[in-house]
């Protein structure tokens, strides 16, 4: 298999995932995600894309956490970037573990407009789902999948690592190579 084929496959994969944990605004959440996980999505959101909140084009996020589509090809990769590290192999691992899901409202601050919405066959608009964030027990460390669907051979999704410093999260400078793009 091509690495072109490679990628859309998983990417197909991601979205059928995707599909079957609801996106349909269907199903319930247990709970909003905590103020501090709203920081750590703003800042991914922001540095990590925040060109495309600038943009002319419709930016939606999903109202939910999603769950990583457990199984990609690169998840097994994805664990070796984590072994020297305990603290953010811990996050890794309850990253992928975690089936709760949690409702993310319209309280992100991003450098442009978006919308929350559910997903549809859409392909007009931008569209990024986020997974649920871990925290490292000090509170100082924090580990999130940030995804984006594009269109029928656009996306992507990224492991994101982010550490807290005199009150603000930053991501991490060598971020890991641990995730899928199309």
């Amino acid at each position: 298999m091509n690495l072109r084929a490679l990628r859309s496959a998983v990417l197909a994969g991601a979205v059928a995932s995707l599909a079957s944990s609801g996106l349909n605004g269907q199903e319930k959440t247990t709970a909003e995600v905590s103020g501090e996980a709203y920081a750590v999505y703003s800042t991914v959101l922001s540095e990590e894309y925040g060109s495309w909140f600038k943009g002319k084009g419709s930016v939606a996020i999903i109202p939910h956490t999603v769950l990583e589509p457990q199984g990609h090809p690169s998840y097994e990769s994805c664990q070796q970037e984590f072994v020297k590290d305990d603290v953010w192999r811990s996050l890794f691992d309850k990253m992928i573990a975690e089936k709760a899901k949690f409702r993310i409202e319209a309280r992100l601050r991003l450098p442009g407009k978006y919308k929350m919405q559910a997903a549809k066959g859409d392909d007009s608009a931008v569209l990024f789902f986020l997974s649920a964030v871990e925290f490292s027990p000090d509170g100082s460390k924090a580990m999130v999948l940030a995804a984006h669907h594009c269109g029928a051979l656009c996306g992507g999704g990224l492991v994101r690592e982010l550490v807290k410093t005199k009150g603000s999260w930053h991501m991490i400078k060598d971020q890991p190579n641990c995730g899928w793009i199309n």
